[in-house]
């Protein structure tokens, strides 16, 4: 790829949630999709992204 947005295709749109974190000793954490279909995967710590914002509900 070239161009300066050539990281801006690779990060999938889904939320996952962290389910445990297996080895405290390793940067590893099982991830699985926040609405809980799909397979679980172990995921290295630099393939995540911060989720800052949660959604705010008219009250």
């Amino acid at each position: 790829m070239k161009g300066k947005h050539k990281f801006a295709y690779i990060w999938e749109e889904m939320l996952f949630m962290i389910l445990t974190h297996p080895d405290p000793e390793l940067p590893v954490v099982e991830v699985q999709k926040e609405d809980g279909q799909g397979r679980k995967r172990l995921l290295h710590r630099n393939n995540l992204l911060p989720f800052i914002s949660l959604p705010i509900e008219d009250i």
